[in-house]
């Protein structure tokens, strides 16, 4: 199974079938630094700021871990040397489930989304993601029955092609992420993905404290 990593710095804080947590094999990782940053490769990206609505920064430290993704099964680009982006923001769709074109079209545009599952298929998420303006998709399924699965994300036939990359975040760090922005009164996070820990050993990522690793 391919997966990804994604580093992440402070606290943030139905069409596939479940998956037990993978074993550590073509990685690649996100990075979130700080509330001020997001980090992450599965192919992975590495972020750097949390954004306040007042425009103001700040620099905790409560969620600097690597995280996993899984990249979509079969469609969607790939996250590969030739998808490169730094200092990019990671944006909360609304509404969350991103089956219509989103409301926050103008900070959707060009950045990141963040979608949780449900109401549409993985595919129909992407493409109005992708028509939004979206350089990539991050999935997620915050719901407690699931948080502590990987999701692997199929094409379900559309007649649309998705062209850029789509992963699935584990949904308790989504849920992590989510919290942190609202209680930081945030809107995103910036990132940087991918970042390449292919050779890392497991033991040396600085993984999230709640999953238990």
């Amino acid at each position: 199974m391919d997966y990804i990593y994604l580093h992440q710095l402070g606290e943030y804080e139905k069409n596939a079938k479940l998956s037990p947590f993978p074993n550590y094999t073509n990685v690649k990782y996100f990075f979130v630094r700080s509330f001020d940053t997001l980090w992450g490769q599965y192919s992975s990206f590495n972020g750097r700021h949390f954004h306040r609505r007042n425009n103001k920064r700040r620099h905790p430290t409560e969620l600097e871990y690597t995280y996993r993704l899984r990249p979509a099964k079969d469609f969607g680009a790939p996250f590969n040397e030739s998808f490169h982006i730094k200092n990019i923001p990671l944006v909360p769709v609304h509404p969350k489930y991103g089956c219509k074109p989103p409301d926050n079209l103008d900070d959707v545009e060009g950045n990141v989304a963040f979608i949780e599952r449900g109401q549409c298929s993985f595919k129909t998420k992407s493409i109005i993601a992708e028509k939004a303006g979206a350089r990539a998709v991050i999935i997620s399924d915050v719901d407690h029955s699931n948080e502590e699965y990987f999701i692997e994300m199929i094409d379900d036939n559309a007649s649309e092609e998705v062209n850029i990359p789509a992963a699935y975040l584990m949904g308790k760090n989504g849920l992590m992420i989510l919290r942190t922005l609202e209680r930081l009164n945030r809107n995103y996070a910036i990132i940087n993905l991918p970042v390449n820990l292919t050779f890392t050993p497991a033991h040396k990522l600085n993984q999230p404290p709640w999953l238990g690793w």
